[in-house]
């Protein structure tokens, strides 16, 4: 998996607009504060959580990982962003028929969230 530039500042973006994120198995970071201790085998400052409490050991503990990483939500977790902030299956279909002929359906989709500040709510509301 790789993420664009543009793809890890929307998603610093998302954060910093408050949107919710529990840490867990499965999940994309970017690592802003240099703070883990292993070098990535994706890109740089790039990890998979695959198993939480060992990425925890190598990044200080369970506060620094939620508070230093940044999701990097997948096609998958957009859309359930996006379907629990009220964005139809339609709205997605037509920004992803759009933007795939550029490759850019990810970006697209986060720009989508940003956009939406129900995405955010909605989905702050239901993880916490």
């Amino acid at each position: 998996m790789q993420f664009s530039e543009a793809q890890i500042q929307l998603a610093s973006q998302m954060k910093e607009a408050g949107l919710a994120w529990q840490p867990k198995v499965g999940h994309y970071v970017f690592d802003r504060g240099k703070v883990c201790k292993r070098g990535s085998p994706f890109q740089e400052r790039v990890y998979f959580i695959l198993d939480y409490e060992c990425f925890c050991r190598h990044v200080g503990g369970a506060d620094v990982l939620a508070h230093e990483m940044v999701w990097l939500p997948t096609w998958y977790d957009c859309r359930e962003v996006l379907r629990q902030g009220g964005v139809t299956d339609l709205e997605v279909i037509e920004i992803v028929s759009t933007a795939i002929r550029d490759g850019n359906e990810l970006t697209e989709l986060y720009k989508k969230i940003l956009s939406v500040p129900a995405c955010l709510k909605e989905f702050d509301a239901k993880v916490r």
